[in-house]
């Protein structure tokens, strides 16, 4: 048995705890786990994602969304794994996307985070040079004297005008990165960053490089604390993080 507030060992029969000086409450007074069905379809899922046998979440945190294309990225920690799961569209939806990503609880050697703001330097740069180059074609071909409201060529100057404006618009964006790094791994297994996205036909893996949400200072504050509480404690840390 633990102390609650510092942590350490107690012995049986002690209202207070001797270090701290803080009350001590019996077993039966500290929330354990729930007991969930653990068989067939009964068994527990986290946002469709299966725990095992008596594998039950403490936390789970919203920490990526994104509205187009619709996707969301969510990071759950249990008391044997820390997961990340995002998915495109609806919730449990079929017709969408899915990945996973997971690490051993024992295994969690170190996170690194990182939240703030990212400039895209390849859609500042195409932008400027789509705006200079529709002032450089107008100029050319004297359109800002002969200027007509239905020509071609006034029409694709507009639209490239507005494809630059737009570039240049949307080239600042808040972003954050969180790596779970595992002892049993060379790489990261949970990256969560710009630099992770790929082309493929998995909308979902926009849920690792969207943007952060309301949630996402939160985790990154207080996540290290948890699994380190859950290393070192146990099912007490559990039972303390669930409450």
């Amino acid at each position: 048995m633990f102390c609650e507030k510092c942590g350490k060992q107690l012995y049986e029969g002690k209202s207070e705890c001797p270090h701290c000086r803080a009350p001590v409450y019996g077993e039966s007074e500290i929330q354990q786990p729930p007991a969930f069905p653990q068989k067939g379809p009964y068994r527990q899922r986290l946002h469709g994602v299966v725990l095992s046998n008596e594998e039950f979440a403490i936390r789970t945190y919203h920490c990526s969304q994104l509205k187009f294309p619709s996707c969301s990225g969510y990071l759950s920690v249990t008391n044997r794994r820390v997961l990340f799961h995002g998915h495109s569209g609806r919730s449990g939806d079929s017709a969408g996307s899915r990945i996973v990503n997971e690490v051993p609880l024992n295994t969690v050697s170190g996170i690194s985070s990182f939240y703030g703001g990212k400039v895209l330097w390849g859609r500042l740069m195409a932008g400027l040079l789509i705006i200079m180059g529709v002032i450089a074609i107008f100029y050319m071909n004297q359109l800002l004297i002969s200027w007509h409201p239905l020509s071609a060529r006034t029409v694709a100057g507009v639209l490239g005008l507005i494809i630059g404006v737009i570039a240049l618009c949307t080239c600042y964006r808040k972003t954050f990165v969180l790596k779970v790094y595992s002892s049993q791994a060379n790489n990261s297994p949970i990256d969560i960053s710009a630099r992770s996205g790929g082309i493929a036909c998995c909308t979902a893996l926009f849920s690792i490089i969207a943007y952060p949400t309301e949630q996402t200072d939160h985790m990154m504050l207080e996540l290290g604390a948890m699994i380190s509480d859950l290393q070192n404690l146990g099912d007490h840390g559990a039972a303390l993080w669930k409450r």
